[in-house]
């Protein structure tokens, strides 16, 4: 029942994510368009705030939707800006296209780094600093997650613990370096 409710709640998580991401690719260029047609308005400044937005999910598809809506909400208000004014082109339309596709890579960039530092912090906090091992924090979490595996499949788990007597030992006679590497070579066989 648990690893169930684990599953759903992680699907439903990414429809959410889907969801959100479907009505901003589809809401973004009708909110710009409206406004340019009603408000008389040309809104190309808040095409950047979808962009902001997108650098809080970690995954690139929705930078890369939210950013393809953007960018076709701006070719679609440059063509309703062409009608009115009967075919005129505006060199200022291409320099904000210019500044719109900076502030883009900018974004992906962002993005790429936020994701980046993100992963790193999970790895600084489930792992030991010094022999780069899962730490006591994976290993109850891990620990939680195999239990409630096993329990919904009826079957049994078993934790073999294994202790290094008179470390201090080890410590005094090879020095602290010794003692680190002697943890790293037991913990990686």
């Amino acid at each position: 029942m648990i690893l169930f409710f684990s599953n759903y709640n992680q699907k439903l998580e990414r429809y959410k994510d889907l969801l959100l991401i479907t009505v901003m690719f589809i809401a973004i260029p009708i909110f710009i368009i409206m406004f340019f047609i009603y408000g008389m308005l040309d809104t190309w400044g808040l095409a950047i705030v979808p962009i902001i937005v997108a650098l809080l999910f970690t995954n690139n598809i929705a930078l890369v939707m939210i950013s393809a809506s953007v960018i076709l909400s701006q070719i679609l208000t440059w063509m309703l800006r062409m009608h009115r004014q009967a075919g005129a082109m505006e060199p200022s339309f291409i320099v904000r296209f210019g500044i719109l596709l900076i502030v883009l890579r900018l974004a992906f960039y962002i993005n790429q780094v936020y994701v980046a530092r993100l992963k790193e912090n999970t790895f600084i906090a489930y792992h030991d600093f010094m022999t780069k091992l899962p730490n006591r924090r994976f290993f109850n979490e891990y620990l939680e997650r195999t239990i409630s595996v096993k329990n919904a499949a009826k079957k049994q788990v078993g934790v073999l613990v294994m202790n290094v007597d008179h470390f201090k030992l080890v410590n005094d006679v090879l020095g602290h370096d010794g003692g680190d590497a002697f943890l790293k070579m037991i913990g990686n066989t």
